[in-house]
């Protein structure tokens, strides 16, 4: 079981709005991340939704083309600045972290051995350390540009680790 499109979308201003004020960064626009976080997975709806550690570069590609269609080309530019967010273009670099942390808060809510069997069932994966260590290699360089989402990543690998262990 995991979070649905639906649940993961409209989750992701709740978290956005709670630690946004907490970065303290005059840089990041609220209301442009907020739209980014509303429209980033609009592609999914064409070609369904897979976990963020299982798609390959081909499927990024077919699901990007897939937002710039359904999308008003008013959306564009946003869109492609978090599905790419460049390194000092920080309201991209917020929502694309906001993105990739927002499941870690599902994960320690839920039950370990939902969460164990979930990734055990998409991902392979037998142990809690191989599953910390997936959310290492896919999101870590997500949060490294701003101290506070960084600690709290890794505050929130560490809570995860713990539960499921």
């Amino acid at each position: 079981m995991r979070e649905s499109l639906i649940e993961h979308v409209g989750s992701l201003p709740v978290v956005a709005t709670t630690i946004y004020p907490y970065l303290k960064d005059d840089d990041i626009d609220l209301g442009e991340a907020l739209v980014m976080l509303a429209i980033h997975d609009i592609g999914e709806l064409v070609t369904g939704d897979k976990i963020t550690f299982a798609k390959n570069d081909d499927e990024e590609e077919i699901e990007q083309a897939a937002a710039i269609k359904l999308l008003s080309p008013a959306y564009h530019d946003l869109y492609n600045r978090i599905e790419h967010a460049k390194e000092g273009d920080k309201t991209a670099q917020f929502a694309k972290s906001i993105d990739k942390i927002t499941p870690d808060f599902f994960d320690y809510l839920t039950p370990p051995e939902i969460t164990m069997k979930r990734y055990k069932d998409y991902m392979d994966t037998d142990t809690p350390e191989q599953i910390i260590q997936l959310k290492i290699d896919h999101k870590l360089s997500k949060m490294t540009w701003d101290p506070t989402l960084h600690a709290l990543f890794e505050f929130l690998l560490d809570k995860n680790l713990k539960k499921l262990k």
